[in-house]
C-alpha cells in the first residue's frame, strides 16, 4: 500500500512539474494540468480539483484551446457533482458539451452525455437518463472504446436496478466488469464488484453481498477514491444492521462520516449521521441518538434534503416519546410526516416516471426488434434469390449435360448406323461379285 502512494505521488508531482514548465508547449502543459487536477484532486479534493481545472480553464481562454476549455469544464462539473450539486453540476456539463459539439470531439462528446445521464438519474428523471446513457454507448462502440464502453454498461444497469429489475442490472454489471477485467481497469472493476454486491444485498444474499463490497472496498482504497469508500462502508453497515451487530455497524458509518466531511458532501454526511443514529437507537441509547439525528437533520434542511429530513424527524420522533418528552416528539412526528406526504408525492411521479420508462424502453426493444425482422427479411429475400440462381445455374448445367450426353449418343447412334451399313454394303457386293462370277462360269 505505502509503495502504491509513493507512485501515485511521483506520477502526480510529475503532471505538476510539466504544467510549471513555461518550455513546454501549451497542449502538453495543458493536458498535464487537467490531468492533475482529476488524479491528485478530484476524489478526495473536489474544490481543490475544481480551482485548478478553473487554472486550465483561464490558461485555454488566453491560447484560443477550445478542446482544453472544454475539459475543464467538464472536470468543474465533476467537481461538483461529487459534492452533491447536481444543478450547477449539469451546467457545466452542457457547456462543455457545446464546445465538444462545435470541434467535432466524438470522445468528448460521449463523456458529456454520459454526464448529463448521470445527473438525470440523481434527479430520478430515469427516461431522459437512459435516453443520454444510451446516446453515449453508441459513440462509444462506433469507437471501440471498451473502458467508457465498461462505464456506459454500468450506468443503465443502475437505472435498471432503481427499476428494481435486478435480473437485468445484473446482466449489465457482469458485462461491465468483464471489459473493466479484459482492460485491466481498476476503479472500473472496482465500481462492478459494489454495484453486484448491492443486487446481492437486495436478494437477501448479505454473505456473497458483503463478499463483493469487501474485493470493492480493497480496490478503492488503493485508488484513493473517498466517495466510492464512503459508499461502500455505507453499504457494508447496512449489513452489519441487518446482522443486528450495531457496534462494527457504527464503525462503518462513522468511517464513512469522516470521507464525506472531506468531500464536502453533504448529502452523505446527513445519511451518515442517520445511520450512526440508528445503531444508538437500536441499543436503546435515545440520548445518543437524538444528538446524531439533529446533526443530520440540520444539514438535511440546510441541503434541502427531503429524504434525510424524513429520515432524522422520524428517529427523533420515537426517541423523543421514549425519553417522555412529549412536546418535542409531536413536533417532529408532524415533521416527518410533512417531510413522508412530500416523498410520498414524489414517489407517486416516479412511478409515473418509471411506467414511461419501461413503456419508452420496451418501445425501443420493439423497434429493434422489428428492425432485426426486417433485416432478418431482407436477408432471407437475398439467400433465396441466390439459392434461386443456384437452382438456375444447376438446372442449366443438368440441360447442357444432358444435352452433350444425348449429342454424343446421337453421334455414336450415327456411328454405329454408317458402320452397319458398309458392312452390309460390303457383303451385298460380295455376293453381287459371287453371282456375276458364276454366271461368267455357267455361260462359259
Amino acid at each position: 500500500m505505502i509503495s502504491t502512494i509513493v507512485c501515485a505521488n511521483n506520477y502526480t508531482d510529475s503532471l505538476w512539474s510539466v504544467w510549471s514548465d513555461e518550455a513546454e508547449h501549451d497542449t502538453i502543459r495543458l493536458k498535464a494540468l487537467n490531468k492533475y487536477a482529476w488524479d491528485a484532486h478530484l476524489y478526495s479534493q473536489p474544490d481543490s480539483c475544481y480551482y485548478y481545472a478553473q487554472v486550465e480553464y483561464d490558461y485555454a481562454v488566453e491560447k484560443g484551446l477550445k478542446r482544453f476549455m472544454a475539459y475543464a469544464l467538464n472536470t468543474q462539473g465533476t467537481s461538483w457533482y461529487i459534492r452533491g450539486n447536481y444543478y450547477k453540476a449539469v451546467d457545466y456539463y452542457n457547456e462543455s458539451l457545446k464546445l465538444k459539439t462545435e470541434l467535432g470531439d466524438k470522445r468528448g462528446i460521449s463523456g458529456a452525455l454520459n454526464n448529463i445521464g448521470n445527473i438525470y438519474k440523481e434527479r430520478g428523471e430515469y427516461v431522459k437518463s437512459i435516453e443520454y446513457y444510451l446516446k453515449s454507448l453508441k459513440i462509444k462502440e462506433e469507437m471501440g472504446d471498451k473502458r467508457r464502453i465498461a462505464s456506459s454498461f454500468n450506468n443503465i444497469g443502475n437505472i435498471h436496478f432503481i427499476m428494481e429489475e435486478y435480473d437485468k442490472a445484473e446482466t449489465y454489471f457482469s458485462k461491465s466488469l468483464k471489459l473493466s477485467k479484459e482492460i485491466n481497469n481498476t476503479k472500473g472493476i472496482a465500481s462492478s464488484l459494489k454495484k453486484k454486491g448491492a443486487i446481492y444485498g437486495k436478494q437477501g444474499d448479505l454473505h456473497r453481498a458483503m463478499t463483493y463490497y469487501t474485493k470493492s472496498l480493497k480496490l478503492l482504497e488503493g485508488l484513493e477514491n473517498k466517495k466510492g469508500i464512503a459508499s461502500c462502508l455505507d453499504h457494508i453497515g447496512d449489513i452489519q444492521m441487518v446482522l443486528e451487530d450495531y457496534d462494527k455497524a457504527k464503525e462503518y458509518f462513522e468511517r464513512s462520516l469522516a470521507l464525506s466531511k472531506e468531500l464536502e458532501n453533504q448529502i452523505g454526511i446527513a445519511v451518515s449521521y442517520t445511520n450512526i443514529a440508528s445503531t444508538y437507537e437500536m441499543k436503546n441509547d435515545y440520548q445518543n441518538a437524538i444528538i446524531y439525528s439533529y446533526e443530520a437533520l440540520n444539514v438535511a434542511q440546510k441541503a434541502g434534503s427531503i429524504r434525510e429530513i424524513r429520515s432524522s424527524s422520524k428517529i427523533l420522533y420515537r426517541c423523543y416519546k421514549e425519553v417522555n418528552q412529549y412536546q418535542q416528539s409531536l413536533e417532529m412526528y408532524e415533521l416527518y410526516h410533512k417531510m413522508n406526504d412530500s416523498i410520498n408525492d414524489e414517489e407517486n411521479q416516479q412511478a409515473i416516471i418509471k411506467q414511461e420508462y419501461k413503456l419508452a424502453y420496451e418501445r425501443q426493444v420493439a423497434a429493434d426488434s422489428i428492425q432485426m425482422h426486417e433485416e432478418k427479411k431482407m436477408s432471407d429475400a437475398h439467400i433465396a434469390a441466390q439459392e434461386s440462381q443456384l437452382d438456375q445455374e444447376k438446372t442449366m448445367r443438368f440441360i447442357l449435360y444432358g444435352g452433350v450426353i444425348l449429342l454424343l449418343l446421337f453421334a455414336g447412334f450415327i456411328y454405329h448406323r454408317l458402320k452397319v451399313n458398309k458392312q452390309q454394303k460390303e457383303i451385298i457386293e460380295s455376293q453381287k461379285a459371287e453371282l456375276e462370277n458364276k454366271k461368267n462360269q455357267t455361260t462359259g
